[in-house]
């Protein structure tokens, strides 16, 4: 079932998105930071239940495929259970949690103008790939932010806002296994340093300290290394595509469709943004992560996440209550933090 109502940022009760808009013009409850345009661009924003299906079928143009799973790219490397409960179930969530969705959606709007201005720039077109998996027939589809010909070959930019760009890093070795200690925004200044890999408390000048560059978030490489292979098997209809803008420009028509040779993210917050390459992985890998992920999404019940660096999730998931009647407890920091039933004697 698709979102259907707002969770107001005062009284924490669900309200219709009509009478939302409605309060939010006469000034709103006291607490409340929407304005009528931005709760509008929300609710312009939020997707059917359906809608990787419906988008996967009308690509299909009338060709006789029964599909069986249609997922996009970023429910692909979203928790497997909130993708099936979003589906099947009514949710709700308060507009500052959708807020950041809506966000984003403003710079590809700028992607789409840049691309409409510049040639061999190609903006927000939804890229799909129809394909059997264990059995099944799966569709996936993807939507790059901005895709420009150059020297050859594809360059994918992807844009992300975020609360604040990555910032440099100080890394910690051991000297002694020349094992990562840790990462820190700090370095270690006089302060003991506990390495888990040699079992001794080194002093600060007794580890290798060396500063990292900003590095991207792991789920933003993925989800370009996904891209890539939506590229790849779009090859043929992007070669039309690029071949009809080249020929209108002089150009010489390509004959085989371009590879994707780089790709960056770039993070955007209020201060400015940050530009950061990413290496496109050798097929066999982007392949693996493709399976992996969706073996976890064509199980019969989908675990919720487990790992603790994934955790925070399930904080901001608007379908939790949902996973946890399911789950029978809590779910992410909830379930790590909450006490372990004692083993049974043998």
């Amino acid at each position: 079932m698709p979102f259907t109502h707002f969770i107001c940022e005062t009284t924490g009760e669900r309200v219709d998105p009509q009478d939302c808009l409605a309060c939010a013009l006469g000034g709103a409850l006291p607490g409340c930071q929407m304005t009528p345009a931005i709760l509008a661009g929300i609710l312009r924003h939020q997707r059917p239940a359906d809608f990787a299906m419906t988008q996967a079928q009308a690509a299909l143009d009338g060709k006789p495929v029964t599909l069986d799973k249609a997922l996009t790219v970023t429910e692909l490397l979203g928790c497997p259970r909130k993708t099936r409960l979003m589906k099947t179930v009514d949710w709700a969530d308060r507009p500052a949690r959708l807020y950041w969705a809506y966000r984003g959606t403003l710079f590809h709007d700028e992607a789409e103008k840049y691309a409409a201005a510049e040639p061999l720039a190609f903006a927000e077109g939804r890229l799909h790939w129809v394909f059997k998996f264990q059995g099944q027939v799966v569709s996936l589809s993807g939507q790059p932010d901005l895709m420009i010909y150059r020297a050859g070959a594809w360059h994918l930019l992807d844009y992300k806002t975020i609360r604040e760009v990555p910032r440099r890093t100080w890394r910690h070795t051991c000297r002694a296994t020349g094992q990562v200690i840790y990462d820190s925004p700090f370095r270690a200044n006089g302060k003991g340093v506990n390495c888990p890999h040699c079992g001794v408390k080194h002093t600060s000048d007794q580890v290798t300290i060396s500063e990292m560059p900003p590095q991207p978030r792991g789920s933003h490489i993925e989800q370009l290394q996904l891209y890539t292979l939506l590229i790849e098997k779009n090859g043929p209809q992007l070669l039309a595509a690029l071949n009809d803008v080249l020929a209108s420009i002089g150009g010489a028509p390509l004959q085989q469709p371009p590879a994707v040779n780089t790709a960056e993210l770039h993070y955007l917050d209020m201060s400015g943004g940050l530009r950061i390459p990413v290496e496109v992985w050798p097929l066999e890998q982007r392949m693996t992560l493709l399976k992996d992920r969706l073996a976890l999404h064509l199980l019969e019940d989908p675990e919720p996440i487990c790992d603790p660096q994934d955790a925070w999730q399930c904080d901001y998931c608007p379908v939790r209550a949902a996973c946890e009647l399911q789950q029978g407890g809590p779910v992410g920091r909830a379930a790590l933090m909450a006490p372990q039933p004692e083993a049974e004697a043998a």
